[in-house]
C-alpha cells in the first residue's frame, strides 16, 4: 500500500511568497522510493487563480472565509483521514486548528510533523488573535508533531517557542531552504564593459502581509545614498505598492527608483543577472532565512542583510555579503556604499555566495532531507 504524504501550506505559486514556493520546491523535488505520493493542500483564495501545474499534485480547497494569508478550512478535519504523514507549514491559522483536531479524532492513524517557518507577530486586533494561537494551539500542536524541523536552529533558539524548544531539543532537526542553481546562474559575458550605473535589487511581497520586508528603509537610505550612479530596482507587487510609490516621490526618487511590479518566475534570473547587489532589509523576527538570499548567490551577487535569528545563518558576514542592524539607516547607507565602491569585493563576494549555494542549498539535497526524516 503506498504511503501518502501531504504538505499543508497557507500560500502557494503563482502567490509569491516564502513559504509557499519553498514548499513547491521541496514537494517537486522529492524522490520517494516504495510508490510514496506526495502532494500539497493549500487554499484557493481565489477560484480564477491561475494554478501552479509544475510536476506536484495540489489540492486547492475552497476556505470557509480567509483574512490575508488566514484561511478558515474546517474541511480538513475529514480530508486528513486520507493521508499516512502530514507535514504542516507553520503559520496556516484557520488550519492548524483542524489538524490537531484531525489528531486528536485519528490519533495515529497519521504521523504529524511541523515546519517552523517564523514567529507571526501584529499589532492591534490581529496581533491580539496570534497571541492567542500561540498560547492555545501552537504548544498543543507541537506537542502532537513527532518531528518539529526548522531552517535554522539559531532562529529557534531566539523564538516564540524557544522554551519549548530548550526542554525538546532532540525534536527539532534542521533543513536549511535551497536554491536551483541551475535556474539562477552567473551571468557569464567578459566582453560586457564596466557599468557606470550601479543597479541595487529588492525582492519581495509589496502586501501587508510583507509589511517586516523593510523596503520604508532602503528606500529612506536612497535619499541618503552619496553615490549619484546607483539605482534601485524593486520586484514584486501588492496592497502597500502605492504607498512605496509615494514615498520615493516625496524623498525625490523618481528617477533613481522603479518599480518592476510582479515578474514571472522564469524571468527574475536575468533581472538577478543585471544588478550589482542584493539587499534583504527586513526589520523583525518574521523574516526567518530569505530565500531571496539564496537566488541572488547562485546568480552571483553580492549580498547584505539584517542581521536576524535565521537570517544570520544564511551566509558568512565579510565573506559571501555583510549583515547590517535591522532599521539602521546608517548602518545599510555605509554597507551598499562599501560594495558599490569597491568592484573587487563585489566579485569575490559573488564568487563566494555562488560556491556556498553548490556546496549546501540545492533544492535536491533539502528534499532529501526531508525524506530522511520521515
Amino acid at each position: 500500500m503506498k504511503t501518502k504524504i501531504v504538505h499543508l501550506v497557507c500560500s502557494f505559486p503563482p502567490y509569491q511568497g516564502g513559504m509557499g514556493n519553498s514548499t513547491y520546491e521541496i514537494v517537486r523535488n522529492m524522490n520517494l522510493e516504495n510508490g510514496a505520493e506526495v502532494c500539497v493542500i493549500t487554499p484557493m483564495y481565489n477560484k480564477n487563480i491561475d494554478q501552479v501545474n509544475s510536476g506536484v499534485n495540489t489540492v486547492w480547497v475552497k476556505p470557509f472565509f480567509s483574512i490575508g494569508n488566514a484561511a478558515f478550512l474546517p474541511q480538513l478535519v475529514l480530508e486528513l483521514r486520507k493521508y499516512d504523514i502530514i507535514h504542516l507549514h507553520y503559520p496556516f491559522y484557520g488550519a492548524e486548528e483542524f489538524v490537531l483536531l484531525a489528531k486528536i479524532l485519528y490519533g495515529n492513524k497519521f504521523r504529524l510533523f511541523i515546519h517552523y517557518h517564523m514567529d507571526a507577530t501584529a499589532k492591534g486586533l490581529k496581533g491580539l488573535i496570534f497571541r492567542v494561537y500561540q498560547k492555545i494551539c501552537l504548544p498543543l500542536i507541537l506537542k502532537k508533531s513527532e518531528k518539529v524541523s526548522c531552517a535554522s536552529k539559531s532562529y529557534i533558539e531566539k523564538s516564540l517557542i524557544k522554551k519549548y524548544f530548550n526542554k525538546n531539543k532532540e525534536k527539532f532537526y534542521e533543513i536549511p531552504f535551497g536554491v536551483s542553481s541551475d535556474k539562477f546562474k552567473v551571468k557569464l559575458n567578459k566582453k560586457e564593459p564596466k557599468r557606470q550605473i550601479k543597479k541595487v535589487l529588492f525582492v519581495g511581497g509589496l502586501d501587508r502581509a510583507h509589511y517586516f520586508k523593510g523596503l520604508d528603509v532602503l528606500i529612506e537610505v536612497f535619499s541618503k545614498l552619496n553615490n549619484a550612479n546607483a539605482r534601485l530596482l524593486i520586484v514584486g507587487d501588492g496592497d502597500l505598492r502605492d504607498n512605496y510609490e509615494k514615498k520615493v516621490c516625496s524623498k525625490g526618487l523618481s528617477k533613481k527608483v522603479e518599480f518592476l511590479g510582479k515578474i514571472d518566475n522564469n524571468k527574475l534570473p536575468e533581472i538577478y543577472s543585471e544588478c550589482d547587489v542584493f539587499i534583504l532589509p527586513s526589520i523583525n523576527r518574521c523574516e526567518a532565512f530569505g530565500l531571496v538570499l539564496l537566488e541572488a548567490m547562485a546568480s552571483g551577487l553580492p549580498v547584505i542583510a539584517s542581521r536576524l535569528p535565521g537570517v544570520d545563518s544564511v551566509f558568512m558576514d565579510g565573506v559571501e555579503g555583510h549583515y547590517v542592524e535591522p532599521n539602521n539607516v546608517q548602518d545599510l547607507k555605509y554597507t551598499i556604499e562599501k560594495i558599490l565602491n569597491n568592484d573587487t569585493l563585489a566579485k569575490k563576494m559573488g564568487e563566494n555566495g555562488r560556491m556556498l549555494v553548490e556546496k549546501k542549498y540545492s533544492w535536491e539535497k533539502v528534499s532529501k532531507k526531508f525524506i530522511e526524516l520521515y
